[in-house]
């Protein structure tokens, strides 16, 4: 837990949507990571948000085997480190932007199909947050000029505010067998904190889903409809 205050409604929407770019960023590594050969972790998730609105905490987690719980804590604490220290990458910024804008647009798209019920729940958690009701449209109108203009530097600041300080809290759940656990996982920790952490290339990413447009359109050569 790091810091308590409020601020202009403004403001907290664009402090919202830098937390979601840097949590999406980092979760999307993880994710990456997870396709790579002889990984600790079997998952790996990171989340940062509010208790009564006010008081706001950072958690990053990894789930592995027991006998992997040192290399995972080493992993999950190089990966935080390195998002504070170099940030993202363009890609990686670019990535968020299209995805959340694509979510955005499928919204509207699909508002016609929503249920009742469905806008019934999301009347009462406006009221439970006590925010205005929106629908698709209206959502998309205030938050896509603030996703575009949106940068890489401002979702850093806003995701360090919640690191900033040396206070933190490091647990390990499970069926380990760790003898003198504090100890151990200290000495793993400070461990991790030791090891040097390099700039994210954006050559790890597997695939950019969201290319130009092709220039020319093809023509369908054979087409064939199953029953």
């Amino acid at each position: 837990i790091l810091f308590a205050g409020s601020m202009p409604q403004q403001e907290k929407t664009k402090k919202e949507y830098s937390e979601s770019a840097a949590s999406y960023i980092i979760n999307k590594r993880l994710g990456e990571l997870l396709t790579q050969k002889d990984i600790p972790i079997i998952s790996g998730s990171i989340s940062i948000g509010a208790w009564l609105k006010k008081i706001h905490s950072g958690t990053i987690e990894a789930k592995c085997k027991p006998e992997n719980w040192k290399a995972s804590l080493i992993l999950i604490e190089n990966e935080l480190r390195k998002a504070l220290q170099f940030g993202f990458t363009d890609q990686e910024f670019l990535l968020f932007k299209k995805e959340y804008l694509s979510q955005l647009d499928n919204a509207v798209q699909t508002m016609s199909t929503v249920d009742s019920q469905s806008y019934i729940y999301q009347i009462i958690g406006s009221l439970s947050e006590n925010t205005p009701f929106l629908d698709a449209i209206q959502y998309r109108d205030i938050a896509k000029p603030i996703i575009e203009k949106l940068t890489k530097e401002e979702a850093l600041k806003e995701f360090q505010r919640y690191w900033q300080l040396e206070h933190r809290l490091v647990s390990i759940s499970g069926n380990a067998e760790i003898k003198d656990a504090e100890v151990e996982i200290k000495k793993v920790f400070e461990e991790a904190k030791a090891k040097e952490v390099v700039l994210q290339n954006d050559s790890v990413l597997i695939a950019f889903p969201y290319e130009a447009k092709p220039e020319n359109i093809s023509k369908i050569l054979l087409k064939e409809e199953i029953p």
